[in-house]
């Protein structure tokens, strides 16, 4: 399924305007190596993938079990069952909260 997802709903470009804006985030001083992120609404961790390259930890907040699922062979992401409205993180653990692919679901 991943695969398949990937090809159809992101073309390649995107990947590329998402890596600019997360090293327009970082050059602005609001991403930092350190920062630990939660990206809600992950899907299949596109752009938890990205964004683990230019932080310390990402979890993948997700409610769907199958693209959570899709997302577990990346071993550098936590992926987590959840969604915006209940992140199942203790208060002030993330440092950075993105929800880059699924603003049109909110």
């Amino acid at each position: 399924m991943r695969p398949v997802y990937h090809r159809l709903s992101h073309p390649r470009a995107e990947g590329h305007v998402l890596s600019l804006r997360i090293r327009r985030l970082q050059s602005a001083g609001l991403l930092a190596p350190t920062d630990i992120a939660a990206d809600v609404g992950a899907g299949t961790g596109i752009f938890s993938m990205q964004l683990d390259a230019y932080v310390g930890k990402v979890y993948a907040v997700e409610p769907n079990d199958d693209m959570r699922a899709a997302m577990q062979a990346d071993v550098a992401l936590s992926p987590l069952c959840g969604s915006a409205e209940s992140i199942p993180l203790p208060d002030c653990r993330v440092d950075v909260i993105t929800a880059a692919q699924a603003f049109h679901w909110f």
